[in-house]
């Protein structure tokens, strides 16, 4: 069982289906092994090194420095201890135990778990709900202890995480206190709390707390991204329970203000550095996006509840385009070095600033940890987590959500085996090894126009809300092939996005690609004609990521002032490189673009 258990959420359309046992040849698995064997170690180490850990250990008495970091660092450590459960069973991390029992006995006999707020601090509990995040971080706490207990079966971190709860239940509540708590999280936690145990107030705790936020009134995201986007998972999770009909319509209002005016091209959110907020809708500038790489997680995590919740292919899409893109380029290919921002274009170059040092800045650059070390750990337990994306259940049925190489374990003796080269090359296909009736679904990608064959046979496939489905009796020896027909793709922007205006980004399936100048000079004067052709390369010097080479131009006209006559341009042909936007800047600073400026066939 995965982070999301919908096992008996009534209101859920798709239920949890097995972990994708991914194998040799996967996208992912290199990745999530590099996860599990470089990056949370190096984490570990930063954060033995940043005080996070001392901060438990002094509360039992096994360190005498003083509390260090902000006052939220102790979600930072749940969230490593979350990754470390759930990817325990491939790769066991040895320090799990040793920290479990460090949390656990820094716990208060009350129940509060939290190192900020004791000692002479330990009156100013729950005093600044806005800021503190002591909620946020219990939510942390109860996620890791879950996965503990689904994982690898352990119930000391459990036991604690309860008692915590039980001690919120007690505090919050009506003619109790009455406050939001600030950065929603624990309402995705007490609810998969309930789900875990059945008690329903750790239910009545979480829709308490989303209660203390006018989400009735309000007919779009605003204010802080990764805020809004936890608070739309935890609404989704509580619409699967309740069947709120208000949730519901709220849930999807909320979602058209994402998809129409407010998610950038590479599935991240969040275009103001001030406050990480959302900003204005089409608010979506490029080199100054914040884009946190926590957001891109959260814009996967609530797509994916809502995918649970209607089993709507358009909210697979999403989760896709966000993993490949605004998750996955937060992390360097080595899996220990992080992006807390994520811009759209960069000249790669530092910023000064004479008269605030604070506001100065080095050059666009991966690093291996951050005061406010929210986005490493959270990048972490999403790979760790991720096969249990993959596929879903319903009573009668097997859907297949993301494509990779892997083995689903039916459960009763039968499997089915995933084999593609997926996202470099479109062709999928399965191998039934059981005997039985059942519907297997299928996302098919918006950007598709795919091709089915069963048994060597073309076969036409009935597509219901971006899934094809296909209802017999699978025998052993099957094979469903799938052409999902990847095909490199020039998209274009809202023109409402001012800095998109007249300039087109190239995607292919779900990847999306950028200018880098590893392999081109002037990406920041790119220049393409509408519809340009693309010549699909391999490069050995980035991973072996496939990339693409075009025919462009750059404008070689001098430019006297900031300004100049309409038509002076001199567009001079030059060849451009485009690599996917999730490796760029793993071979040194430098400038990168996303979009592009296009020319009509009859100019240039």
């Amino acid at each position: 069982m995965g982070p999301v258990d919908t096992s008996n959420s009534p209101f859920a359309r798709l239920r949890p289906g097995p972990a994708l046992s991914l194998g040799a040849g996967s996208f992912w698995q290199p990745r999530r092994e590099k996860n599990a064997t470089a990056s949370l170690p190096q984490l570990l180490g930063a954060m033995e090194h940043a005080g996070t850990v001392d901060n438990f250990r002094r509360l039992i008495g096994e360190s005498d420095a003083p509390r260090r970091g902000p006052r939220y660092t102790d979600s930072d450590l749940f969230k490593w201890m979350e990754a470390c459960a759930w990817g325990n069973r491939e790769w066991p991390i040895t320090q799990f135990g040793p920290i479990e029992d460090i949390v656990v006995r820094a716990q208060g006999a009350d129940g509060y778990l939290n190192t900020y707020f004791v000692d002479e601090l330990a009156d100013k509990r729950f005093s600044n709900m806005i800021h503190d995040h002591e909620v946020y971080c219990a939510g942390h706490l109860f996620q890791a202890a879950i996965a503990a207990r689904r994982s690898i079966g352990e119930t000391k971190l459990f036991d604690a995480a309860i008692r915590y709860a039980d001690y919120l239940c007690e505090e919050f509540g009506p003619g109790k206190r009455e406050e939001a708590d600030g950065h929603p999280e624990a309402e995705m936690a007490l609810i998969e709390l309930y789900r875990e145990t059945g008690e329903e107030k750790y239910l009545k705790l979480a829709k308490f707390y989303l209660d203390q936020v006018d989400w009735r009134g309000a007919s779009e995201l605003e204010g802080h991204a990764v805020r809004a986007l936890y608070f739309c998972c935890g609404l989704a999770d509580c619409a699967m329970e309740t069947g709120d009909s208000e949730a519901m319509g709220a849930l999807q209002r909320y979602w058209q203000s994402l998809m129409e005016t407010r998610l950038y091209v590479t599935g991240g959110a969040g275009g103001r550095h001030v406050g990480e907020s959302f900003g204005r809708p089409y608010e979506l500038p490029n080199e100054r996006a914040y884009a946190e790489t926590c957001a891109a997680i959260a814009v996967a995590m609530w797509a994916h509840r809502m995918l649970l919740l209607t089993g709507d292919g358009q909210y697979g899409d999403a989760m896709e385009l966000a993993l490949y893109n605004g998750f996955l380029a937060g992390v360097s290919l080595s899996g220990t070095e992080y992006f807390y921002v994520n811009p759209l274009r960069s000249n790669g170059k530092a910023e000064g600033d004479p008269w605030y040092p604070w506001a100065r800045k080095g050059p666009p650059k991966r690093i291996g940890y951050y005061e406010c070390a929210c986005c490493p750990p959270n990048i972490q337990r999403t790979f760790a987590s991720l096969p249990h994306w993959f596929v879903s259940r319903t009573t009668n049925g097997v859907w297949a959500h993301l494509f990779d190489n892997g083995v689903i374990e039916l459960g009763d003796g039968g499997r089915i085996v995933s084999e593609t080269d997926y996202p470099w090359n479109g062709e999928v296909l399965y191998r039934f090894e059981t005997d039985n009736p059942f519907e297997f679904r299928v996302r098919q990608p918006e950007w598709s126009d795919a091709r089915y064959w069963l048994n060597g046979e073309e076969c036409p496939c009935d597509v219901e809300k971006g899934y094809a489905k296909m209802a017999r009796h699978w025998r052993k020896g099957d094979e469903l092939k799938i052409d999902l027909g990847l095909r490199a793709e020039w998209v274009e922007c809202n023109p409402r996005v001012a800095e998109n205006r007249g300039s087109v980004a190239l995607k292919r399936g779900p990847l999306v690609y950028c200018l880098e100048a590893a392999d081109n000079e002037n990406v920041l004067d790119a220049v393409v004609r509408a519809g340009a052709e693309t010549r699909l390369e391999r490069l050995e010097n980035l991973d072996g990521v496939q990339s693409f080479r075009f025919s462009g131009f750059v404008d070689d006209a001098e430019w006297p002032t900031l300004y100049r006559r309409e038509g002076s341009a001199r567009l001079k042909p030059m060849e451009f490189v485009a690599v996917p936007y999730y490796a760029w800047n793993n071979r040194g600073a430098g400038a990168m673009t996303v979009w592009m400026r296009r020319v009509d066939e009859r100019k240039g």
